[in-house]
């Protein structure tokens, strides 16, 4: 077990980690008899943020070094307040407030690595005051220009097919998830509700190799009703969706653990399909169609299905790459 360094004289923390095996931040579900002080969590959790060898444990451990600089950056500002007060997340735009719990993943390895201690804060709760992330008709429309050049379609297209080749080639849970998210172009919340709910929703089989799936996906402004999804990763996912157990970070693992970004697959899946569908069909399979328009695309599911198999058939071989279902990692 590697010693643990003093930070400086400010943050020392001043008790004996060998006798310190797990720090739970007061007031988590996950607390328990054996947590310290508020206070003593807040002085580990101040030490690392102002520790510069965490930021260069990150750079050598993440493949995004902006990422990691940026997880830095906002957990040095922000996060100590945000463990005081959560509500402060609130305060924040969406993509700092996601930094900031971003960066807590990192953190907590970064203490069990080395100090060996393990911090134990509940992510899931934070989640709970993160601000609304407004979906933006500018990025929108910014896509759908880019993907009028071929080239750039292109691009797009592998970029997302390095990085789902990057994590398919690794024993990982991740592997099915980022399949999900290549085959239908869903949002990361969306997914993890998705296995979550695999069970108990509706699959119905519109052509060969082309599954519907009802998905009934409703959290205030985000909505999806259904996607399509290709059979074989249908019959994947039924046989191991509960090896399949996703957090809210889920995509945040993702990225730091292999370097790719979830978000480049709902990209993708509108460069793989713009030629296929047209703007409203695949606004309704990503789930941005309103409820009233709902019944028409259902009524239409059957040719929109065949567009959408003869778009992703180059790449349903990719599926097959996972034989055996051994989601590990």
């Amino acid at each position: 077990m590697p010693t643990a360094k003093k930070f400086d004289t400010e943050f020392d923390t001043r008790f004996d980690m060998s006798n310190v095996r797990q720090m739970t931040y007061p007031g988590s579900p996950q607390s328990t008899k054996n947590e310290i002080s508020r206070e003593e969590v807040i002085k580990i959790v101040r030490g690392i943020v102002n520790d510069p060898d965490w930021l260069k444990w990150m750079k050598m451990r993440y493949s995004s070094k902006s990422h990691a600089s940026f997880c830095f950056k906002t957990a040095k500002q922000y996060l100590v307040d945000v463990l005081m007060n959560p509500a402060l997340l609130k305060q924040l735009n969406y993509r700092r407030a996601r930094g900031v719990i971003e960066a807590i993943a990192p953190l907590r390895d970064y203490a069990k690595i080395r100090y060996g201690v393990e911090l134990k804060i509940d992510t899931e709760f934070l989640w709970k005051f993160m601000p609304h992330k407004s979906v933006s008709k500018v990025t929108e429309a910014i896509l759908e220009y880019e993907l009028k050049d071929e080239n750039r379609r292109i691009e797009i297209v592998n970029q997302a097919l390095e990085g789902l080749k990057r994590v398919l080639q690794r024993n990982t849970k991740y592997r099915l998830p980022v399949l999900v998210a290549f085959f239908t172009g869903l949002r990361a919340p969306e997914i993890k509700y998705m296995f979550d709910k695999w069970s108990n929703l509706k699959k119905i089989k519109v052509i060969d190799g082309v599954v519907l799936v009802i998905l009934n996906y409703d959290r205030k402004k985000k909505k999806c009703y259904f996607t399509l999804m290709p059979e074989r990763l249908v019959e994947l996912i039924n046989k191991h969706h509960k090896e399949v157990k996703l957090t809210n970070e889920w995509r945040s693992h993702v990225l730091h653990k292999f370097g790719v970004a979830v978000g480049i697959f709902r990209k993708s899946w509108v460069a793989i399909t713009v030629k296929y569908l047209d703007k409203n069909e695949r606004y309704a399979l990503q789930g941005r169609a309103k409820e009233i328009e709902i019944e028409h695309y259902i009524k239409h599911i059957t040719d929109i299905s065949r567009r959408y198999l003869e778009a992703f058939k180059p790449y349903i071989h990719l599926i097959h790459t996972i034989s055996k279902g051994e989601e590990n990692d």
